[in-house]
């Protein structure tokens, strides 16, 4: 699929969907990304881009006419910057999985209560020409390109011990059992690369009743194993229906054969 042209999808009538990639500008951590942009007017407002790996369609947010003036997103969705453009069928596309919306609507609600916001991100001041589209971006990721250029990037180790966010999460869920459906859909929304098969492992191991959540990270799992987990593991634990989700039900669990 060819590079979407975001001057000629912001003239067109197309969502604009935009990824937010802060965390490859954050060692790998995904925030949120404060987008300025200036209304006729000339007034800046900060669009609130929340930290999930779902694609989110400014063109609800913003006016269009306000975004096709806007220097800011111009900068952050240059190559190696803190906003992706997606192209509108791969967006629906990948907004089609179950638990998308559920993802976007719980980061926007933390957005709403402010927890979101502690470490967001923003571009700085532009030091190049006004009428320059380059992006601030940190040192690391320039090269020989003089408004911006990605560089080789750095070697990143495997991660092989549970993310202290991650525990935070489940021992959050575990003294507030009755949070289960917004923990289910903040951890269904971290990018794939920020959260380990070690994550998911400790999340099965210790999400006891909530079954819903422990068949999400299973799914994961074997998502990352290949189909051989898949056919074995997934159906390791029992879901009845909506409404009993998250009462308690044992993981069955089969006895294999060497």
């Amino acid at each position: 699929m060819s590079k979407v042209n975001l001057q000629e999808l912001l003239n067109g009538s197309e969502p604009v969907y935009v990824l937010n990639r802060t965390g490859r500008m954050r060692d790998g951590k995904t925030s949120t990304f404060l987008l300025t942009i200036k209304d006729s007017h000339g007034d800046a407002t900060a669009i609130s881009i929340p930290a999930t790996k779902w694609p989110i369609d400014l063109s609800t947010m913003v006016p269009r006419k306000s975004l096709q003036d806007s220097k800011d997103l111009f900068r952050a969705c240059r190559p190696g910057g803190p906003l992706e453009i997606i192209a509108p069928e791969k967006a629906r596309a990948m907004l089609q999985d179950p638990m998308a919306q559920k993802s976007v609507d719980a980061a926007l609600a933390r957005l709403d209560r402010a927890e979101g916001k502690r470490n967001a991100f923003k571009l700085g001041v532009q030091n190049a020409n006004e009428g320059s589209q380059s992006a601030a971006v940190p040192q690391h990721l320039r090269a020989s390109d003089p408004e911006m250029s990605v560089s080789t990037p750095k070697l990143v180790v495997a991660k092989t011990e549970v993310a202290p966010k991650i525990k935070q999460i489940i021992a959050g869920l575990q003294n507030h059992p009755d949070t289960a459906e917004d923990v289910h859909a903040m951890l269904a929304g971290i990018p794939d690369d920020e959260i380990s098969a070690d994550d998911l492992g400790y999340v099965v191991k210790n999400c006891g009743p909530h079954v819903r959540i422990i068949k999400w990270a299973k799914n994961e799992l074997a998502r990352r194993s290949g189909p051989e987990e898949a056919e074995t593991d997934v159906d390791d634990v029992e879901e009845t229906d909506e409404q009993d989700a998250d009462v308690t039900v044992a993981p069955r669990r089969r006895r294999r054969h060497h």
